[in-house]
């Protein structure tokens, strides 16, 4: 009877082991489940710019503030301010940079001053270091042999056609998982040159009309004007996966290493036959 408690012992601890591993996997695959939602708005107008980024995760919210001068960053969790910073003004910013020149031109002041003592007779002291050589061509030649090699590996590797296929796809869907569910811009842009403005407007709309963004960009021209003005505004807003992030290139290691482990494989069983 005993032997028979001293084994459903280790397997109880088995499987409460091997639950606890699942409920983890359960856990991490739920949070990366979960979208952050983002939303992003830029203006620009007379020479001024703002930029405001706001990103939600669970109970947590980023802000993010940049204006012309001036930079604020926040971290709300559950409500509460955990984190507030804003950047100095470009006047503390100047009489530290100032403060900090007068230290360095005081130590270099006092390191001349020990440098201008006089040294005991029969001191000597050498100003060539001998370095180690630097085997600079023969470095280059191994990099260029490596490189090299690892290309052959890859042009005549008899499954390039699959992992060309394979990556391709992966950062297709890498990509269009950061793709944002609303864009939009608008506003007037004028140069001081119409043949510019001209020329900027038309490779936005040919841009437009490529990225099928026609409806969600307007930006007018201004021909009449002697200097540059750009009044624009810009928001983005979309939810980010992490699992769908993630995934694409989880699968595209996972094919890839096991094609590499079959190959492996196969030349060794090849190898231990000849």
């Amino acid at each position: 009877m005993s032997w028979w408690l001293f084994l459903w012992v280790p397997l109880w601890i088995i499987a409460g082991i091997v639950a606890l591993a699942l409920l983890l996997l359960l856990i991490i695959v739920v949070l990366l489940a979960i979208p952050i939602k983002y939303n992003a708005v830029a203006v620009t107008k007379g020479g001024k710019y703002s930029i405001r980024v706001r990103a939600k995760y669970l109970f947590a919210t980023y802000t993010y503030i940049r204006k012309t001068g001036e930079t604020k960053t926040q971290l709300k969790v559950a409500g509460r301010v955990l984190r507030n910073s804003q950047d100095k003004s470009k006047t503390e910013q100047k009489t530290e940079k100032s403060i900090s020149k007068e230290s360095k031109t005081s130590d270099e002041s006092t390191t001349s001053k020990k440098s201008t003592t006089t040294k005991p007779k029969g001191f000597h002291t050498s100003s060539t270091v001998q370095k180690p050589k630097d085997n600079f061509f023969t470095r280059t030649k191994e990099r260029f042999i490596t490189t090299r090699d690892k290309i052959y590996s890859i042009i005549y590797n008899p499954d390039r056609k699959r992992f060309t296929r394979w990556t391709i796809t992966a950062i297709k869907k890498t990509i269009r998982s950061l793709k944002p569910k609303r864009i939009s811009i608008e506003g007037t842009v004028g140069f001081a040159d119409p043949a510019l403005t001209g020329l900027l407007i038309g490779g936005t709309d040919a841009f437009a009309t490529v990225a099928n963004l026609r409806d969600h960009i307007q930006i007018a021209p201004k021909f009449d004007i002697d200097q540059t003005e750009i009044n624009l505004k810009a928001k983005i807003e979309g939810k980010l996966s992490l699992l769908k992030f993630v995934m694409p290139t989880i699968s595209w290691a996972t094919k890839c290493g096991t094609v590499l482990l079959f190959r492996k494989i196969q030349n060794k069983i090849s190898g231990g036959k000849k």
